[in-house]
């Protein structure tokens, strides 16, 4: 009998044990499955507002004597929208691409280097000629 109660108690133990790892797995799963819902909700939500923020808010209606404007008005706003998509698209691309980040700032550098460069060298230059040569290459100095 004591052998008996022995071998189920320890039967139970491991079905408790087997029960205990079960459910740490299913609320390890019940929890990874949340935290992907709240990440595609958030992407849904950045996205929905990307497409709320690059809608224009109407302009206020002109006075009668600026209705010429009005075609106007509809191109800039036109212009706005494309120039607010354009950056939208930019910025997902860039948050996509972590390369393409580094890539744009490897340019920016660049570029800002370069003109450094340019600006120094052209002003070294313009250092070497005095006002006086400078107006005859330009042609404003009357003999």
């Amino acid at each position: 009998l004591k052998y008996y109660k022995q071998t189920q108690l320890e039967t139970m133990a491991s079905e408790k044990a087997a029960a205990e790892f079960q459910l740490e797995k299913e609320v390890k799963r019940l929890q990874d499955a949340q935290l992907e819902a709240e990440r595609n909700r958030a992407s849904r939500r950045a996205a929905s507002s990307w497409v709320e923020d690059s809608d224009i808010k109407a302009l206020e209606p002109l006075p009668v004597y600026h209705r010429h404007l009005a075609g106007a008005s509809l191109q800039l706003q036109r212009a706005a929208k494309l120039l607010d998509n354009g950056a939208v698209r930019a910025t997902r691309f860039l948050w996509r691409y972590p390369t393409a980040r580094v890539i744009l700032l490897f340019y920016l550098v660049f570029v800002h280097l370069f003109l450094m460069y340019l600006l120094h060298h052209l002003q070294e230059q313009a250092d070497r000629y005095t006002s006086k040569e400078v107006a005859e290459s330009m042609g404003l100095l009357n003999n």
